[in-house]
């Protein structure tokens, strides 16, 4: 676990840098966060889960995957590989942000303060945030 919250931070780190200071993601507000970083919450849940995957399901789709045919998971391995790199390339362009994914807001903040807040009015409400 303690490698993988490196390999988040410093992911999140770099991407930060790379993207004129766009962060891909935010915990901040969560128990245990490290600069909006990581959090205890979500190295907990992937750490458990892939134990889980690891040792419980692993094996039974290796037992599955041995009797599989072979031109059938190649097939299905290069259109796995092209949507991931279809995936990959939109995400760099299109970043995952707004409501829940990078503009955290205090608890008891709602939308409608945020829009006294605004200068410019409710349509350009997700501008200013």
């Amino acid at each position: 676990m303690i490698l993988c919250g490196c390999l988040e931070y410093f992911s999140s780190w770099y991407l930060e840098i790379t993207h004129d200071g766009q962060r891909w993601w935010d915990y901040t507000g969560y128990f245990l966060n490290l600069n909006g970083r990581i959090c205890a919450e979500g190295l907990l849940t992937f750490g458990l889960g892939g134990l889980a995957i690891a040792y419980l399901l692993a094996p039974v789709l290796d037992n599955l995957l041995a009797r599989a045919n072979r031109r059938i998971m190649f097939i299905v391995a290069i259109v796995l590989l092209v949507a991931y790199v279809g995936d990959n390339i939109y995400s760099s362009i299109v970043p995952n942000t707004g409501a829940g994914i990078t503009d955290y807001k205090e608890p008891g903040s709602s939308v409608e303060s945020q829009r006294s807040i605004s200068a410019d009015g409710p349509d350009n409400l997700m501008h200013t945030i």
